[in-house]
């Protein structure tokens, strides 16, 4: 089937799924990472997480590559693949490879684009052949675009966490093809021909062969203690010079309101409360705060290296890893943030899933809603606890101002909310 794109010039594509493997069946793939500063490798394989052999690692250095802002990446040599930092999480290349074929040679052309994440993968990168991909309820929208005209009936082959094409799909007359949402990391590759005539250096073609990919998600894996370190590092936690943290608290419970005064400092025992209140409230808060406060000390584990190993569990919350702590913990990542703590104490084992969380001007990551399950030694839930908290930058830190937690436990609901105000930072 033909598409017209453009009346103006008469210019005419057409997909053609038989020609989408050539004889060495070599794509361009392009691979970010997650992070604030996310890594671009570029490879010229046959499937994504692949190394380039190093006879075409030459010819791959002729590809152009920029981040999804407009600006050029400085893709630099490495022994498998070109690589780089970008500042951003979706990247666009393009290689112009030349004629192929003997008989009627055509212009082959490459395109990739590589997402950190499922959501950058909807955004269009600017390459001229570009495969979109965008969520909608349990659903990926794969949509095949030329010049920024969507291309009906072309053929899509979509990988999952390098396996073979195993899943096959054609666009419909919007140039979107539908599939159950995949966990990244994912891979697809569509083709675009163009019949169009020209030359190129020595020899003449009647037809041009767009072929392009897009890469979701980091195919090759780093270690896992490299990837709970960054994950860890990602969490936006108080800043070094931070003194101390001061003001004014109040605690609602189901029997009563109670206010008080506060104070944090970064070091052992370095909270203090004074709440007018019963004991059970002023309990409460006291694990509350240490809570709340411990977690975001820039000297707590956040950054640091752990030996991990990965489980070879993936669902949707993420890549699952364990250490060898005293609980063997284990932690889920999705899009370079931990979004589950697994502990296990010899009394049972509780589950900390992040829900939500909240994006920092720094690119770091605040958990705004959480969940919080416990079982006993027999694996029974004994417990729910649902978290909502609220945060506030003042004087450049962002610092917590609120949480409410609702606990299920015995048939029985109880709800804690917490205030605080009159908030001042020393630094």
């Amino acid at each position: 089937m033909r598409l017209l794109i453009n009346a103006r010039n008469a210019a005419f594509l057409c997909v053609m799924g038989a020609s989408m493997h050539l004889a060495q069946a070599h794509f361009i793939w392009a691979e970010v990472g997650a992070g604030s500063q996310p890594k671009l490798s570029v490879t010229f394989t046959e499937a994504p997480g692949e190394e380039t052999d190093a006879k075409l690692l030459p010819r791959l250095q002729e590809a152009e590559a920029w981040c999804i802002c407009g600006k050029k990446a400085d893709l630099q040599p490495g022994k498998t693949a070109l690589e780089c930092s970008i500042p951003q999480s979706a990247a666009g290349v393009k290689m112009v490879y030349g004629l192929y074929g003997k008989e009627k040679p055509f212009l082959l052309s490459y395109f990739a684009k590589g997402a950190a994440t499922p959501a950058a993968a909807s955004q269009n990168v600017g390459l001229p052949a570009e495969i979109l991909a965008r969520t909608e309820n349990e659903e990926t929208v794969f949509t095949v675009i030329y010049q920024k005209k969507p291309v009906a009936d072309a053929e899509i082959l979509l990988s999952i966490l390098n396996g073979e094409f195993e899943i096959e799909g054609k666009t419909d007359a919007k140039g979107e093809w539908r599939h159950k949402t995949p966990n990244a990391p994912y891979a697809a590759r569509s083709m675009v021909a163009e019949k169009k005539s020209g030359h190129w250096k020595d020899g003449s073609y009647d037809e041009v062969r767009h072929y392009t990919t897009l890469t979701v998600g980091a195919w090759s894996e780093p270690d896992a203690s490299t990837l709970l370190a960054e994950a860890s590092a990602s969490r936006q936690n108080f800043p070094t010079d931070l003194k101390s943290i001061r003001g004014k608290v109040e605690v609602k419970t189901d029997t009563g309101v109670y206010q008080g005064q506060f104070e944090f400092k970064p070091v052992k025992d370095g909270l203090q409360i004074q709440l007018q209140g019963d004991e059970a409230a002023t309990k409460w808060l006291q694990g509350t705060l240490s809570s709340i406060f411990g977690h975001r000390r820039a000297s707590s584990e956040g950054g640091t290296r752990r030996e991990a190993t990965y489980t070879g569990s993936r669902t949707l919350l993420g890549t699952q890893i364990q250490t060898e702590d005293a609980m063997k913990s284990r932690y889920r990542i999705r899009d370079g943030q931990i979004v589950q703590v697994e502990r296990n104490p010899e009394s049972g084992r509780f589950v900390i899933t992040i829900l939500e969380s909240k994006a920092t001007s720094s690119g770091k990551y605040l958990p705004v809603h959480f969940a919080v399950n416990s079982f006993d030694a027999k694996g029974t839930l004994t417990s729910v606890e649902n978290y909502r908290d609220t945060f506030q930058q003042i004087n450049q830190v962002w610092v917590p101002t609120g949480r409410t937690v609702v606990t299920v436990e015995n048939g029985t609901f109880r709800t804690h909310e917490m205030r605080l105000f009159d908030v001042t930072v020393e630094r």
